[in-house]
């Protein structure tokens, strides 16, 4: 189970990372990190990290369809997490 949660605040903290780094890039005028690979690191179990991340340094906040998409995906990603934890557990 430790695994699990290691594994959930890894993911979390890339994408806290990708999130802030695409703001970056944003300023700078830099090649950017497409939305698709955004939204697939909440799927992951990053939704927590990115989710912090735009409200920290104010990236991709008056996008509604991308915190929309973000939001479902984070779901998804911790049933992810929780469904695997529990199978770790029962097996």
């Amino acid at each position: 189970m430790v695994w699990v949660a290691a594994t959930f605040a890894l993911c979390n903290l890339a994408a806290f990372a990708v999130f802030v780094g695409d703001k970056l890039a944003a300023k700078m005028r830099w090649r950017r990190v497409p939305e698709r690979r955004l939204v697939l690191l909440c799927a992951v179990g990053g939704g927590l990290g990115a989710f912090f991340a735009m409200a920290l340094v104010r990236h991709k906040t008056q996008h509604r369809e991308l915190r929309r998409r973000c939001a479902g995906a984070s779901l998804l990603g911790l049933g992810l997490f929780f469904g695997l934890g529990w199978a770790v557990t029962k097996g």
